[in-house]
Order: structure tokens, then C-alpha cells, then sequence
């Protein structure tokens, strides 16, 4: 499903585990096509998401989300590529990935699905 890149990391991991190397290498580019590379906090590694924010936030409104949650598990499969393959400097996005969930968790240590992309919040 284009609009929701959440289970990708299973797949990847079961179809690696049974031998399916080509199952898990269309997991893995598909993650990285909508994981993208890009020199901005916010956009770096961040899979595009929009919906949540819709359905579950003091703002209910469509807006990009940064850093949505599903961005850091999409990160297993990158960072699991990574570590097989450390001269491959694409991969490393899996880092930024990972530590981009950060930003989710306000000062008081509570969990949010993601970071703000509208000017205003």
C-alpha cells in the first residue's frame, strides 16, 4: 500500500529468513524509495505519511508528518542491509531514519506518531 509502509519490516525479515533474497530486496527498495535521502531534518529519512494526524491529534487536519513512527521500523530492514554491506553509504539514511523518532517525544517523555510538518504547530 503506497499510503501506509507499516509490516514492511516483516516482510522483509521472514522473507530473508526463508531464502527469499529477491523478496527482500524489493522490500528493502520500496523502503528506500519513500525513505529518500534528502540534506533537511525533517525530510531525511522520513516516509511520507499524512494521515494520522487526521484521526488522532489536538489539530485534526492533513499535513505532512515527520518522522512518523512507521519511519523508524521501516529502518530495521535498512539498518539490517547496513550492517551486511557498511561501504554502502545509501544505506546509511537507516541511521537518520532511527533517531528521527526522536523528535516525536516532547520534554515531559510522551510518544507522539509524529512531528508537526505545518508551519503552525
Amino acid at each position: 500500500m503506497p499510503w501506509d509502509s507499516t509490516g514492511q519490516e516483516e516482510v522483509y525479515a521472514w522473507t530473508k529468513y526463508f531464502g527469499y533474497q529477491d523478496k527482500a530486496d524489493v522490500t528493502l527498495n520500496a523502503i528506500l524509495g519513500y525513505d529518500p535521502t534528502i540534506p533537511h531534518w525533517g525530510y531525511n529519512g522520513s516516509a511520507r505519511r499524512y494521515w494520522d494526524f487526521i484521526f488522532a491529534a489536538k489539530d485534526r487536519r492533513l499535513e505532512r508528518q515527520l518522522h512518523h513512527y512507521g519511519s523508524s521500523l521501516n529502518a530495521i530492514p535498512v539498518l539490517a542491509e547496513y550492517r551486511e554491506h557498511p561501504d554502502d553509504l545509501y544505506l546509511c539514511v537507516s541511521v537518520t531514519v532511527n533517531h528521527g523518532s526522536l523528535t516525536d517525544i516532547d520534554h515531559e517523555g510522551f510518544a507522539s506518531a509524529a512531528f508537526h510538518g505545518f508551519p503552525t504547530c
